[in-house]
This record gives structure tokens, sequence and C-alpha cells, in this order.
């Protein structure tokens, strides 16, 4: 498992339509639930994958919009929360360690 954090709400959620067109699924806000069975292949091509979304949404996206403080800690702790609610619900997984 693991986090992508953008500056905001908005940016995350551009950031992850971009993810899609490249066949990567993503949870909300932009977190992305990895399986045990995920070898080096999937994730060099995940790699390869996310750097094209990366790409294409830098191209589309504002990237000068302000972020302070205040609004990138409200975003992190959304992303953490759902984080969290995610892993503590995936049952099936706990169960297999």
């Amino acid at each position: 498992m693991f986090d992508i954090v953008m500056p905001s709400q908005r940016h995350g959620s551009a950031f992850v339509r971009r993810c899609l067109q490249y066949g990567i699924y993503t949870g909300y806000p932009a977190t992305y639930m990895s399986n045990i069975s995920m070898g080096n292949t999937f994730f060099s091509t995940l790699q390869e994958a996310l750097k094209g979304a990366l790409a294409d949404y830098r191209k589309d996206e504002d990237m000068t919009a302000r972020v302070t403080d205040r609004s990138m800690i409200e975003y992190c702790w959304r992303a953490f929360r759902a984080t969290a609610n995610t892993c503590l619900s995936n049952k099936t997984y706990w169960a297999q360690l």
C-alpha cells in the first residue's frame, strides 16, 4: 500500500482520473492497495504507468495553485484516515498474515 499526496483535493481527483486512464485503480482520495502476489514485473509496469499519468496530469492541471500549510495538513489527514479505514476493513488481507 502506498499513498500519493497531492496539494489539494482537486489536484488529487485530477491525478486519480489520469491514473484510471492508464489502468491504475486507486481508492479515494488517492490510495492504492497492493496485493501480496504482485511482483517486480507488476511494480515496474505500475511505475511506468504512474510516470505517464503524472506527465499528463502536469500538462492539464494548474500546478501553480496556492497551497497553504492548513490545506496541506487537512488533505493529508483525509488521506491518512481513508488509508487507515481501507486497511482496517481489509479482513482478508489481515487473515493471511
